[in-house]
């Protein structure tokens, strides 16, 4: 594999930005994605979500290169290309003072999603996808997990302080933080796919909405804000393009001459 392979690579985030506020992807966007592959540029959904909850979008979007959860799992033409799990000791300790607070916790793999208690935060947080997860408490024993959901209605920052240099801890949504190993994000999981794939040096852009997408748009050529997206994505951007209501996906990549 070499960089005459593709000529560019683009990275999506899906909520607020591919999906639209329906949760689906607008004929524009998949007009550009086809326009995109026939250019010889690579698309490639760089998401919060894990693997189990996109497969039906990358259906859709026929987008078959993936970095996953936050960074913790990438994928490239359907094939894992790399995998960066949470050790043990650690999912231990997060199990024992987030059940002192009352949490759930869902563990999650290529896979898998098991909770380990569940409440009305875990039936609201699937209850519009396709996953139903059960509850497990064990699970994490016997699979390796590289993301969790803790569910929780505050910023998190007890647990912040509790796991500085052993876990990535995000606020992404009102209902749950994202964690991680430590050091794992959308920027690592960029990298670690340009180099794997050789193709490190070919133009990148980037489109995002959310405070997961901020260290993603430091690793990329062109960042792409979205424009209901949050301030610090903005902040960081090149460009800010229309909302994903709108066409802004189309439009953005017009603006850099991807596609017509």
């Amino acid at each position: 594999m070499n960089k005459s392979m593709y000529r560019a690579v683009v990275f999506f985030d899906l909520d607020g930005t591919l999906l639209d506020s329906y949760k689906r992807v607008q004929r524009s966007s998949l007009k550009a994605l086809q326009e995109l592959r026939a250019n010889h540029i690579l698309p490639v959904i760089s998401t919060g979500r894990s693997l189990l909850m996109i497969r039906s979008i990358m259906t859709k979007t026929q987008i078959h290169t993936a970095i996953c959860a936050n960074g913790s799992y990438i994928q490239y033409k359907n094939e894992p290309l790399n995998i960066i799990p949470i050790p043990t000791d650690i999912i231990e300790r997060l199990i024992k003072l987030s059940g002192q607070n009352g949490k759930a916790l869902a563990f999650q793999t290529r896979d898998h999603i098991v909770l380990n208690r569940a409440n009305p935060l875990t039936h609201a947080a699937y209850l519009h996808h396709s996953v139903n997860p059960t509850v497990r408490p064990d699970f994490y024993r016997t699979h390796p997990i590289n993301f969790i959901n803790l569910f929780t209605t505050n910023h998190g920052y007890y647990y912040v302080n509790q796991f500085k240099n052993q876990l990535t801890i995000v606020c992404n949504s009102t209902k749950c933080l994202d964690v991680t190993k430590a050091g794992v994000s959308k920027q690592l999981g960029i990298k670690i796919l340009l180099k794997k794939l050789h193709i490190a040096g070919i133009p990148t852009y980037a489109f995002g909405d959310g405070l997961n997408d901020v260290q993603m748009f430091d690793q990329v050529d062109h960042p792409i804000a979205m424009g209901e997206g949050l301030k610090p994505c903005k902040e960081r951007s090149e460009f800010v393009t229309d909302t994903n209501d709108r066409g802004g996906i189309f439009k953005g990549l017009a603006h850099f001459g991807l596609v017509k």
